[in-house]
């Protein structure tokens, strides 16, 4: 999940920033949900390797590769504007069509087969 300045506030990054600044509560589902959070800029930075990269090719896999819950991903938020208790998980239902775990791998989306293969 990308995330960084400019977002939507409605997405969760800004969301939770927002309403910290403002001394507000947040109100949060379970938070149990896993994602690959990945800040735009480190997205970016990992494009621009690739892109001068001569020895890569192909399909890329953009992420950070490290699972991390949506609870823990909002603590380091919070931790920002020593906040924690503003952030009320399970005050919004999760939802039943979201994926509890989303995290990439990152490189090469499609592996080359080797000379043996």
């Amino acid at each position: 999940s990308l995330y960084g300045e400019n977002e939507h506030p409605d997405r969760l990054f800004p969301y939770i920033r927002n309403m910290l600044s403002q001394k507000k509560e947040a109100l949060l589902t379970s938070g149990k949900q896993v994602r690959d959070f990945l800040n735009v800029i480190d997205a970016a930075e990992q494009i621009i390797e690739i892109a001068i990269s001569s020895d890569k090719n192909g399909p890329f896999n953009i992420c950070s590769g490290n699972a991390i819950t949506v609870k823990d991903f909002a603590l380091n938020i919070a931790n920002e504007f020593n906040q924690k208790h503003l952030l009320k998980f399970g005050a919004r239902k999760d939802n039943a069509t979201d994926p509890p775990y989303v995290v990439g791998i990152k490189g090469n989306a499609i592996q080359p087969l080797s000379k043996n293969d």
